[in-house]
């Protein structure tokens, strides 16, 4: 005779079966996004370690950092900085500059080729980020309602059209600092808004830390942006 137990894991098999229909529909959708994102910002190369004009700024921070100051040359920023007790600073947030810091202190030469890997990096979490917050939003409107083929075809185009439909494909018509900066400010906005929906649907200790983080990081890519 079939338990209380069994009848758990039954409903439990069947909730995680539109999940992972929805998380797979999501994910060819973004890779699509993901390719052409890449196509268009390498100019179709698929190189992502080129040099990049206006493309060193964080690199310049995070080798500041690793040297024990917060200044940076004056001829790295030229115009786009300011200055203080003659000291030059970069106004952009610190961000991306904190994913340079393993690259500068292990590696030379990479300053200005580390733009491109930035920006994709971004987008694949303003993808990811997009989906939980699509998943989130179905649930709370449909509940445990089937997934259907037709709803896998929408969810898929829908997440392709996040990133390769909308703004965020503009972007990637040139790879420089304030791009980055406008893509982590986007990524972590959709994370920070799926953290927060989370804690309104049940708040926990837990996911208020990580809406703190997320509206944190995305301050310090581009506080306008957040």
């Amino acid at each position: 005779l079939p338990t209380r137990d069994d009848d758990r894991d039954e409903r439990s098999i069947a909730e995680s079966r539109p999940a992972r229909r929805f998380a797979a529909a999501s994910a060819v959708g973004g890779v699509l996004a993901l390719l052409l994102f890449a196509w268009l910002l390498t100019l179709g190369r698929f190189d992502m370690t080129s040099w990049q004009r206006v493309g060193d700024f964080y690199d310049a921070q995070a080798d500041a950092w690793l040297d024990g100051r917060w200044d940076i040359p004056p001829d790295t920023l030229g115009i786009e900085r300011f200055e203080a007790r003659g000291r030059s600073y970069m106004y952009q947030g610190p961000w991306p500059a904190v994913l340079r810091l393993p690259f500068a202190a292990v590696a030379d030469g990479l300053d200005g080729r580390l733009t491109q890997l930035s920006m994709t990096l971004a987008l694949g979490v303003a993808i990811a980020a997009a989906s939980r917050l699509h998943w989130r939003i179905r649930r709370l409107l449909r509940g445990d309602a089937p997934f259907t083929r037709g709803e896998a075809v929408a969810v898929g185009l829908g997440t392709f059209a996040v990133a390769g439909g909308s703004a965020l494909l503009y972007v990637a018509s040139r790879a420089w600092v304030y791009h980055e900066a406008l893509l982590w400010g986007v990524a972590w906005s959709i994370a920070a808004l799926d953290a927060v929906l989370a804690c309104v649907v049940e708040p926990t200790r837990r996911r208020m830390a990580w809406a703190g983080l997320a509206t944190t990081l995305a301050l310090g890519s581009r506080s306008s942006v957040a």
